[in-house]
């Protein structure tokens, strides 16, 4: 029988060999670090020229991005492939690109929505135009009266004027007033006033015509008759008219009633 023949390394030779792989291992791994550290050395260095705009100005000094063509592709520091950046035919024309640039930007000025001391500042600037510093306070208007606008910007009453219908003078409801033409009306030298509905008030423009006459003021004889007559007359319908006014009282008190 053929006996197996088995190669045996010694001690020696398995010792030699785990220290040469151990330092093909360390070398290997020295290596790789060397690699690394030039390979973040280039890319810093890199990166620097293309961000560095002096270097970006000496580099493409003699070209324009415009003048690129798109047949020709450029690579890096790494060897990788990268096509050159192709423009539209509306950005060929650096001149048109600022047209439409300045054309979409928002304008300077944007108005702003006023604010409280804007709106203050208003109030107060027409309270000084319009109205005046200060006013009295308003009165409470009566009847037939209504709020306005005075000359002066202050609030106001304005009545209207209503005159009494009258047989005569005792009919009219103030002794300022007297019966003429069926109406109660103010006397001479008086006026309405239009701050009370109904009343007189003194007429600063009213000049007597008695002063302006050279004749005597004192009555005469028959001006005395003329008065004593009217004053029989102005009675006499005073009287007819109170009688009419209980004869009617008395036929209402004695009418009955119905439901």
């Amino acid at each position: 029988m053929a006996k197996d023949i088995r190669y045996v390394k010694t001690d020696e030779q398995l010792s030699d060999g785990c220290w040469a792989t151990m330092v093909l291992l360390l070398l290997m791994r020295r290596l790789m670090r060397i690699a690394l550290v030039a390979a973040i050395i280039r890319w810093i260095l890199a990166e620097d020229n293309f961000t560095d705009p002096m270097a970006f100005e000496v580099l493409h000094a003699d070209k324009s991005p415009f003048d690129a063509k798109e047949d020709i592709f450029t690579t890096d520091d790494f060897g990788s492939f990268s096509p050159p950046p192709k423009f539209s035919n509306e950005a060929r024309h650096p001149s048109d690109v600022e047209t439409r640039t300045t054309e979409i930007l928002p304008p300077a000025f944007s108005p702003q929505p006023p604010g409280r001391e804007h709106i203050l500042q208003r109030q107060r600037a027409l309270q000084k135009n319009l109205g005046p510093k200060c006013c009295p306070a308003p009165v409470m208007c009566t009847k037939n009266c209504f709020v306005y606008i005075n000359e002066h910007g202050c609030q106001d009453c304005q009545c209207l004027w209503q005159a009494l219908a009258c047989d005569v003078d005792d009919d009219c409801p103030e002794a300022a007033q007297f019966c003429d033409l069926g109406k109660c009306n103010c006397r001479p030298g008086l006026r309405q006033d239009m701050m009370r509905s109904g009343a007189c008030e003194q007429d600063p423009d009213f000049k007597d015509s008695s002063s302006l006459n050279e004749f005597d003021d004192t009555p005469s004889a028959f001006t005395t008759v003329i008065s004593n007559r009217d004053a029989e007359k102005s009675n006499a319908r005073e009287r007819r008219r109170r009688d009419k006014f209980r004869a009617g009282y008395a036929n209402t008190a004695l009418t009955p009633y119905y439901w």
